[in-house]
């Protein structure tokens, strides 16, 4: 066996470098990124529409909510009034059935007097309860 030198066995050979092949990669590379943002982007085009269509559904097929006003005006206007001398009386049968000035005729007078025959039998349909007596308040006892 033939002894060696310290600083040949250290030494790099000095022939062959290895050289990589990259080009297999530059052709796939490329071809890879752009079939994969094509469905990217073909992925999020889909679910963009879904969305654009579900929104427009949505709006076709819901109903209106009513307003708040609408909502104000429907509770505060109740469906049953005690007329003092006449009776508890449907409101939408009144206004049905009596022209504005008739209606207030009554409420300033107090009574159906002044209404004619065919306003009074139409007036009468709409009377739901009779006149309200006052009721004693029990009195304390000492």
């Amino acid at each position: 066996m033939a002894v060696k030198k310290v600083t040949e066995v250290n030494k790099k050979p000095e022939g062959k470098k290895i050289k990589f092949n990259f080009s297999f990669w530059d052709g796939v590379l490329p071809k890879t990124t752009k079939i994969l943002s094509f469905f990217f982007y073909l992925i999020w085009i889909v679910i963009g529409v879904f969305l654009i269509f579900q929104g427009v559904y949505s709006a076709i097929l819901s109903r209106k909510a009513p307003t708040q006003t609408q909502q104000v005006a429907d509770t505060q206007a109740p469906s049953e009034v005690d007329l003092p001398g006449i009776g508890k009386v449907n409101v939408k049968c009144v206004q049905g059935a009596l022209s504005q000035e008739s209606i207030q005729k009554i409420l300033q007078e107090g009574n159906t007097q002044s209404l004619q025959g065919e306003e009074k039998t139409n007036f009468e349909k709409c009377v739901v309860g009779p006149v309200a007596s006052p009721q004693e308040s029990p009195k304390p006892t000492s």
